[in-house]
């Protein structure tokens, strides 16, 4: 204990004051380890230094609720503590001491008395058997709080199970029965049997759900749980537990269930629609191949004859037309082809593995090169991340990336395309920048639409379905794909596709 010095060098011992005490006092950790017991505490227990722990005291079947109390922190409590093979019913009153974060680091406790054996009338041993710990337990929460003596039968509630269900304790008699009358007649054979069966089996923590009707005839759904305690024989004497509302709970639970299961349905009907749709594009497509092939093979055919039979009968403008139509044919014949590839992505079973992208990207900067032998094309390689997906599907995205970059740098001295990478949580984004004819933000949604285009077939070639393959493939290993751009100034394309995690 520390020292106070005062004026004309007076000191106080506050050891020698605390030991001087004739009352009972402690000094207890909240884990109960005693730090210090006063000389009349230890008379009592005729030990010479301050015992180790306030469990050692305690009988058995008190332990479990002075652990309780003391890291509830509350206090006003009593417990039974016992020396040797004497028992000695006593009541602890306890204090707790807090830092300035709030938590507790000791308990100041008082034995008040008196202190007779046990067995005896006494104020302060009823106060343990009684309501008066859990009353102030039941203050910290809205549950109804409650001990159940399972000798006697008698059952003490908090002052909740008024607010909850409109009963006083007394109204109820305190007794067990008035409860169980109560339970709903659907649930009480299951709830009463079960605790029977429970209590028989030695169970220590029961927890059940049940209907329990209000003061107003109204029935409230429950959720009721209780701890049980046993004396020296292992025979269970008394059951402590807490009686949750838990009507709103429940339907709130039912709402989003009902909720789950209409979204469930919706998307199940999405899901057919869209099934169906793509069936029937593909259906489209197929007979958009069969029933334009056709006619498109007969006008080439007819043009070649032309050609082949009557060239020299046609003059330079006859030429020409039978050029135009050979060129038309031609294009429409490669639109067919786009559209047919497009219709099979849906198709597509990903075969998902490592990606080495940096070894794709340099394999299709290759094959552009050499179909361009003519370009002054430069590609700027970055830091390119592996990824996560389908090897065959991510060429074609970036190949027809990279190819758009191409295509819309033709008209600069040189082309300079920039691919580069980096990371952003649990994906990674691919960038491929160009130096060519951007285009205007305010259309680019319009960019990964099927047959949408930006700029004139006259000063670009392309159907419009290049970015919307890319669109299709991005999506289908669950990434996204968008542009950033500015006329003259040229385009970025971001890829966004998963890092590590399986798709």
């Amino acid at each position: 204990m520390s020292e106070l010095k005062h004026s004309g060098d007076l000191k106080v011992d506050y050891a020698a004051l605390w030991d001087c005490c004739p009352e009972k006092f402690l000094v207890v950790e909240s884990a109960g380890k005693i730090i210090l017991a006063n000389s009349a505490f230890r008379s009592l227990f005729n030990v010479t230094e301050s015992p180790g722990s306030l469990f050692d005291f305690a009988s058995p079947e008190d332990r479990p609720i002075l652990e309780l109390l003391l890291n509830l922190s509350i206090t006003g409590w009593s417990s039974e503590v016992s020396l040797g093979e004497k028992k000695i019913a006593c009541v602890l009153k306890s204090s707790p001491l807090r830092e300035e974060s709030g938590r507790v680091l000791l308990h100041v406790s008082e034995l008040i008395g008196p202190v007779l054996e046990k067995g005896q009338l006494m104020v302060e041993a009823e106060l343990r058997e009684s309501e008066q710990r859990l009353k102030i337990v039941g203050k910290a929460t809205h549950d109804v709080v409650w001990d159940w003596n399972l000798k006697t039968n008698e059952v003490w509630w908090n002052e909740n199970i008024q607010v909850l269900f409109g009963y006083t304790s007394a109204e109820l008699n305190y007794s067990f029965k008035s409860l169980s009358d109560r339970i709903h007649p659907d649930d009480e054979s299951r709830i009463l049997n079960g605790i029977n069966k429970f209590l028989e089996e030695g169970g220590e923590y029961w927890s059940d759900e049940y209907r329990m009707r209000k003061k107003d005839g109204e029935y409230l759904l429950v959720l009721d749980r209780g701890f049980v305690i046993h004396d020296t024989a292992n025979r269970p004497v008394r059951m402590i537990g807490a009686m949750m509302d838990i009507t709103q709970r429940k339907k709130a639970e039912a709402e989003i269930r009902k909720l789950n299961q209409n979204l469930e349905k919706r998307v199940k009907d999405r899901t057919a629609e869209l099934e169906g749709a793509n069936r029937e594009l593909e259906t489209f497509s197929y007979s958009v191949s069969h029933d334009l092939r056709a006619p498109l093979r007969a006008i080439e055919g007819f043009a070649r004859i032309l050609r082949e039979d009557y060239e020299a009968s046609l003059d330079d403008d006859g030429k020409k037309y039978l050029q135009v139509i050979s060129d038309n044919t031609r294009e429409m014949s490669s639109l067919i082809d786009d559209l047919l590839s497009f219709s099979r992505l849906g198709r597509e079973e990903l075969r998902v593995s490592p990606v080495q992208v940096a070894s794709l990207i340099h394999e299709i900067v290759e094959e552009i090169k050499k179909s361009n032998p003519g370009r002054n094309l430069e590609f700027r390689m970055g830091d390119l991340l592996d990824t996560l997906g389908d090897r065959t599907l991510l060429k074609q995205v970036f190949v027809n990336l990279l190819s758009n970059a191409v295509k819309f740098t033709s008209k600069c001295d040189a082309s300079i395309i920039e691919v580069d990478s980096f990371l952003k949580g649990e994906n990674v984004i691919f960038t491929i920048k160009d130096n060519g004819a951007g285009f205007d933000m305010k259309y680019a949604h319009k960019l990964f639409g099927v047959f949408q285009r930006l700029h004139k077939v006259e000063e670009y070639q392309g159907h419009g379905v290049g970015l919307a393959i890319v669109q299709r493939l991005v999506r289908k290993h669950h990434g996204e794909v968008w542009a950033e751009g500015k006329v003259g100034e040229g385009a970025t394309f971001f890829v966004c596709l998963p890092r590590q995690s399986e798709m």
